[in-house]
């Protein structure tokens, strides 16, 4: 896939290529989505409600942000195949520069939650009020009964 932008303000353009795997979680016995950082303020990353049915919330593709921002992460837990859905431990794990570790929420899926796609959203708000400057890593980690934990991870800086 290739990204490219333009600048009118500077003439320049410029693009970056990635390489996307669609993963299959109907299979996976117990998967996470993508993480996705959402921001108030935030500058513009796609029109008004143009993820709106893919998302319940507005991405922005900074990762650097101020005390005063509010940020949130989503992602969706998924429970592949076709046996009971199982109740879900998730737990949300910052960790700063130094590698010190602070749990800043956890909570349960219930079966319930999955509905009849297997697939339940979880949306964790990042207390950036109470950081300082510097580096983090964001680790959201699901456990589902015997099922081998998974984890999801994104790495944001506090200025």
């Amino acid at each position: 896939m290739r990204y490219s932008v333009r600048s009118q303000d500077l003439n320049k353009t410029g693009s970056v290529y990635t390489e996307v795997t669609v993963p299959d979680f109907s299979k996976a016995p117990l998967a996470l989505s993508g993480l996705v950082l959402s921001a108030t303020p935030s500058s513009k990353s796609a029109p008004a409600g143009a993820l709106a049915a893919l998302i319940p919330v507005v991405p922005t593709t900074g990762r650097t942000f101020s005390t005063s921002h509010a940020v949130a992460a989503f992602l969706r837990v998924y429970q592949g195949g076709k046996g009971a859905l199982q109740a879900t431990d998730i737990e949300a794990v910052l960790t700063d520069g130094r590698g010190e570790r602070t749990t800043i929420r956890t909570d349960r899926l219930t079966p319930e939650q999955f509905g009849t796609r297997r697939a339940a959203e979880y949306t964790v708000a990042v207390p950036l009020s109470r950081l300082t400057a510097g580096p983090y890593l964001l680790t959201i980690t699901a456990t589902a009964g015997e099922t081998p934990a998974v984890t999801g991870n994104v790495r944001f800086s506090v200025r």
